[in-house]
């Protein structure tokens, strides 16, 4: 068969185009990045697709042909500036749902989520809201659909709520918990059992017309849960911390201001509310749809050892966002004390030194003021973190050589003030190569 598969390049998505070439099936995945896509997964065919535009299903049509089977994989938990989670939860798959009911791909299936169920207890987020909407949408069509809402999924690598549970577990000294971890219960399943259960639903014969619950057969509470991947990443036991409920709340309302500028971070307000929430269900009805019975948490993580890779992750998960706010300010400060603390009779001795003085002195003090917070401002919200990260790496060694030509003696200072930017440098190309956030 042929699938097309959104969100294929995603964390969830990925594992199931695996599944799907692994059954010997044919996959066309969907992807903003399609050559990024096609080096990582060059089995598959890729188009690409941005769920932020691709609304109607005019739009949609010309990918269904040839095409047998449609899974939606794509997801994001809050949005931003950059990521519409209207549309990338409701109006895209609307819009292929309705291309796939006319263009007659019979069937669908949808990667929804437990926790988002109706009534007074679901969370009132616009993760949950969204992801019903077109669940319903779905589920009016005339298609052999199914939508599976899995609990929380967790595999060898990491991304979102994982990754956060994961940083967790590797936290040194303590585990800071919400309330202590005791309260907040989910039923994790493998993404091995999750990928080759819905590799099975797109069989014709399969059973259809289903809202399946994809959960592990043990319920947790997050204090397990972290103290497993702990264990699994090979950490002695660390006492919790219980972190009250409101200075959570404070971080996930920072977590949400940092998200709208970045497009990226956990720690929101939706994921703390999802969280509370929990996602339990009754996984009996995955595991009888797909023949996949869902293994226990500790078994799972007993059949994927952990790695030197999953320990660096899990110890520089905090680090990362900490080492690249801190470059920033840095870069911004220096800009502003420039300007506005230090003695102009310094800069200009300074800037006369290295063979920048004279009629345009002033400019290029002032641009030069400028730059500093410029290049910190970009990174402090995450806009290219590579090229500006390069940028600055140049900027540095082009201060360095205006310096050493013009004031030499500035190595032999006591403080350091030309010997210092090389710890810099290397924080900078650290932060580079830890941008990647999956």
């Amino acid at each position: 068969m042929r699938i097309l598969v959104t969100g294929a390049s995603g964390f969830i998505g990925a594992h199931i185009v695996a599944a799907l070439l692994e059954a010997g099936h044919g996959v066309t995945g969907c992807a903003r990045n399609v050559s990024r896509a096609r080096r990582q997964c060059p089995a598959a065919d890729w188009i690409h697709a941005d769920f932020n535009r691709d609304l109607t299903p005019e739009v949609w049509s010309g990918r269904l042909a040839g095409i047998d089977a449609v899974i939606n994989c794509a997801g994001l938990l809050q949005g931003s500036a950059r990521q519409s989670i209207e549309s990338i939860h409701r109006d895209a798959p609307i819009a292929l749902f309705n291309a796939a009911s006319t263009a007659g791909v019979r069937r669908v299936i949808q990667i929804s989520a437990l926790g988002i169920e109706d009534g007074n207890t679901a969370p009132d987020t616009k993760y949950a809201t969204t992801k019903r909407a077109a669940d319903a949408h779905l589920m009016a069509l005339d298609l052999d659909w199914v939508v599976v809402r899995p609990s929380l999924v967790y595999a060898a690598g990491a991304y979102g709520g994982t990754a956060l549970m994961r940083g967790l577990a590797g936290f040194p000294v303590v585990i800071p918990l919400p309330g202590g971890g005791t309260s907040q219960m989910f039923q994790p399943i493998a993404m091995d059992d999750l990928a080759r259960g819905v590799a099975t639903l797109i069989d014709p014969k399969a059973p259809a017309k289903l809202v399946l619950d994809a959960a592990g057969p043990k319920t947790m509470n997050l204090r397990e849960i972290v103290a497993a991947m702990r264990g699994w990443l090979g950490f002695a036991p660390a006492p919790v911390l219980a972190v009250p409920r409101g200075l959570i709340m404070l971080g996930g309302r920072l977590g949400d201001v940092a998200r709208w500028f970045t497009g990226r971070g956990t720690v929101t307000t939706t994921s703390i509310k999802q969280m509370e929430h929990g996602a339990l269900g009754d996984g009996a009805s995955f595991a009888k749809a797909t023949g996949i019975q869902p293994r226990p948490m500790a078994e799972a993580l007993s059949l994927m050892p952990s790695q030197t890779a999953d320990r660096w992750h899990a110890r520089a998960w905090f680090a990362r966002p900490l080492l690249r706010i801190t470059i920033a300010l840095y870069w911004i400060a220096t800009g502003v004390l420039t300007a506005f603390a230090t003695p102009r009779a310094h800069s200009d001795a300074l800037l006369t030194a290295v063979g920048l003085g004279g009629a345009f002195m002033p400019y290029v003090f002032w641009i030069g003021c400028a730059v500093d917070p410029i290049v910190g401002g970009l990174l402090l919200v995450r806009w290219r973190v590579r090229l500006v990260g390069a940028t600055m790496l140049a900027m540095t060694v082009g201060y360095l050589v205006l310096l050493t030509l013009g004031r030499p003696d500035l190595w032999a200072d006591p403080l350091g003030p030309l010997t210092k930017v090389f710890p810099l440098m290397a924080a900078t190309l650290l932060m580079m190569a830890l941008e990647d956030d999956r």
